[in-house]
């Protein structure tokens, strides 16, 4: 069983802190990561450039991953729109609003429908099938 905060926990201040802002820095920060990560595997005799781009869009609330070797467009884009990161996946449609919660731990989370997931969960569901399926 996980941690839990102590009685006195204060779920306020900790709520506070629990940013739309501050998540989607961990979101790309660990997608910045994972793009690195994927391209250090290249398929035998592949010898050109990164397959998997990454696009930081400094100044906007956003960032992007992609597919660089495809005839079209396979991308992700992550974008913050209030208290929401919106994930837009192929049509430019939204495929997921992440909203922010406080979990029963202490620990912020993403909230997606009525789950509650860590970064890493948000990043596999939208980046598995841009890094592992043509």
């Amino acid at each position: 069983m996980a941690d839990l905060p102590p009685p006195d926990f204060d779920w306020v201040t900790a709520r506070i802190n629990c940013s739309a802002v501050g998540m989607l820095e961990v979101l790309r920060d660990a997608a910045r990561a994972n793009t690195a990560a994927r391209n250090k595997y290249r398929p035998e005799g592949v010898t050109k450039g990164d397959r998997f781009g990454f696009n930081d869009r400094q100044g906007e609330r956003g960032f992007s991953v992609w597919d660089s070797w495809g005839k079209e467009r396979r991308g992700v884009d992550f974008t913050l729109e209030g208290n929401e990161i919106n994930v837009i996946t192929g049509n430019d449609a939204t495929s997921f609003k992440a909203l922010l919660t406080l979990a029963d731990t202490g620990q912020c989370k993403f909230k997606v429908g009525d789950q509650e997931l860590d970064a890493w969960h948000v990043l596999k569901r939208v980046l598995e099938p841009l890094f592992f399926r043509d």
